[in-house]
């Protein structure tokens, strides 16, 4: 069972079934590197201070909230008007209907969570209804309270156990109509039509996220450590953007060189490679900053899995 503190702990309900269990998210917040802001002749932290024009600096005390109903002109909510409304969590899941998993567009997707039976006496049950759904092939759909704001959550066997992501509601997403009923369809010439597929064809492989990086990440962390150790600062040249002129030298052009590039892998992967010493990040001393500190690595692993 996981060993790092739940988000969310309660029942998930179906009918007359609740199983106990716990939600903790799938995802984590690890590239963020902290940057300051500061006072460049002391290099002070520099603090925010709430000013209103006209009258200046004022205490964080005597700010209230509102909403503009009209320009300039608001209406005022008080703290305990607002807490009147606020969504109290009954500690539930209630699971409201179950669909395909086809019928729900991807776009509506939005934060994911593993969801884990809540001791052992709840294993049985939770075990129960995720091999309910892997058989039947359907999602559960319900809604849940998470700090003080309902979601529409859908929830999917995942490997061993579950996964509950949130959902969007349909009006916080975006139609596509307005960005794509221009485009209109038009008969592919086949030879290019044939080169692009034979592209991707070369290019098509295992999705491996660990081979890829963020690379302002790795060099934000590169730029720290230099500036500590004071070592000359590193300048790059900028990408040059390719301008297409005609689609089929350009489909050529990428065939040739991508023929170019499994060569020169091919080629480099008959030399004995030096063992590269692995750098530890002046920032934060763990396992990312180690990963951080080897982009060529990564450009070596992003050319072979091209």
């Amino acid at each position: 069972m996981a060993t790092t503190r739940p988000s969310w702990t309660g029942h998930l309900r179906f009918s007359l079934v609740t199983i106990p269990v716990q939600l903790f998210s799938g995802s984590k917040s690890t590239r963020n590197i902290p940057l300051h802001q500061l006072h460049k002749d002391t290099l002070k932290r520099v603090h925010n201070q709430p000013v209103v024009e006209g009258i200046g600096p004022i205490d964080r005390k005597d700010i209230v909230k509102g909403y503009e109903y009209k320009k300039g002109n608001h209406v005022v909510l008080t703290p305990d008007e607002l807490d009147k409304i606020r969504l109290e969590s009954n500690k539930q899941i209630n699971i409201t209907e179950f669909v395909d998993a086809a019928e729900i567009d991807e776009i509506y997707y939005d934060k994911p969570y593993y969801i884990v039976p809540d001791g052992d006496f709840a294993v049985e049950a939770y075990m129960i209804f995720q091999q309910a759904l892997k058989k039947t092939g359907k999602l559960a759909i319900g809604e849940l309270v998470l700090s003080a704001k309902e979601h529409l959550v859908a929830i999917k066997p995942y490997g061993s156990g579950m996964l509950l992501e949130t959902l969007r509601y349909a009006d916080e997403v975006r139609s596509a109509d307005s960005f794509f009923s221009d485009l209109k369809a038009i008969k592919a010439d086949k030879e290019q039509l044939d080169l692009a597929i034979s592209l991707i064809e070369k290019k098509s492989a295992a999705f491996h996220p660990e081979d890829f990086d963020d690379s302002y990440e790795t060099a934000l962390y590169e730029l720290i450590e230099r500036k500590l150790k004071k070592l000359p600062l590193e300048s790059k040249e900028p990408v040059r953007s390719t301008r297409v002129v005609n689609l089929m030298d350009a489909l050529r052009q990428s065939l040739d060189e991508d023929d170019e590039a499994e060569e020169d892998d091919d080629d480099n992967s008959e030399e004995a490679k030096p063992k590269k010493k692995a750098h530890k990040s002046p920032v934060k001393k763990s396992a990312k900053s180690a990963k951080a500190a080897k982009p060529a690595a990564k450009a070596t692993a992003r050319r072979k899995r091209a």
